[in-house]
């Protein structure tokens, strides 16, 4: 930076970066200056932010430090960091966010930041809809390699392109905590045509990059008295340590009892139908 005083009135020239400001002294021992804002050239991702910003009750946000303040520096808002001129995270986790995911204008206000979007932190808020396609898409969002939505209020199913081959794949993609199915149904050719006279089969079964040409079912994991048994123990064992739990998801309510941690007989029992049945039919 190379300062300079210029003689008329109190003026001084600074030069940074090659960018020339031009202060002003005043009376005060405060010294304001005019600034030129390095965030001017990406309008577009700004505008989305300020859509994200509305559509999902920005308002209300826990941390929202700077957001609207000053148009021309987003830089300064609260969650977003940068690479050089460019978005690459936002991180709005565990901040009251809500609002719906898959709102035609937030989905269109998110592919605004796609080209260079790294990091996308919201879980843990109060988020509804379900998880657009979009987010898979890597013709809009090429270098999204973490996508976190864990434990909101997502619903329906999953589309099969997260799990497809990517260019950049994803580092982190946390669904859970949400009620998205993850099973799809897709065609597949059989490649054992002894068996199957080469024919499409229609199968229902976790999304892979190579469809599985067989799908095997058990019809029965546990006798009929070993599941009496099961759920015997699991009433004896909330009877005695104050009931079924009903608050560990937090996206949903369930009714039942963390067996890791209970530590008696339900514990045990569970592990020997584990060890000596389940485990080695899935091997």
């Amino acid at each position: 930076m190379e300062e300079r005083q210029s003689g008329e009135g109190g003026k001084i020239d600074k030069a940074f970066d090659g960018i020339q400001v031009r202060t002003h002294e005043v009376p005060s021992t405060k010294k304001r200056k005019r600034s030129v804002s390095r965030y001017n050239n990406i309008s577009p991702q700004r505008d989305a932010l300020k859509t994200i910003y509305a559509s999902l009750g920005g308002p209300d946000w826990t941390r929202q430090d700077n957001w609207l303040f000053n148009d021309n520096e987003c830089g300064e808002w609260q969650g977003i960091a940068f690479q050089g001129d460019n978005i690459k995270m936002l991180e709005l986790s565990q901040n009251n966010v809500r609002g719906r995911l898959d709102d035609p204008i937030l989905v269109d206000a998110f592919a605004k930041l796609g080209p260079t979007l790294q990091q996308l932190w919201i879980s843990e808020n109060d988020i509804t809809g379900n998880l657009p396609a979009i987010f898979a898409n890597e013709s809009v969002f090429p270098h999204l390699s973490i996508l976190d939505v864990g434990s909101n209020q997502l619903r329906g199913s999953l589309h099969p392109a997260f799990f497809s081959k990517r260019a950049t794949p994803f580092a982190l993609l946390d669904i859970s905590g949400n009620q998205l199915t993850s099973y799809y149904r897709y065609r597949c050719n059989s490649i054992n045509n002894n068996d199957h006279d080469g024919d499409d089969s229609v199968v229902d079964g976790w999304p892979t990059s190579s469809p599985l040409p067989h799908v095997h079912v058990a019809p029965s994991l546990l006798t009929k008295p070993q599941c009496t048994d099961l759920v015997d123990l699991a009433i004896r064992h909330t009877e005695a340590n104050g009931g079924w739990t009903m608050d560990r998801h937090k996206a949903y309510q369930t009714t039942d009892v963390d067996i890791a941690i209970c530590g008696d007989k339900l514990l045990d029992t569970c592990n020997n139908h584990l060890r000596t049945t389940i485990l080695p039919l899935v091997a």
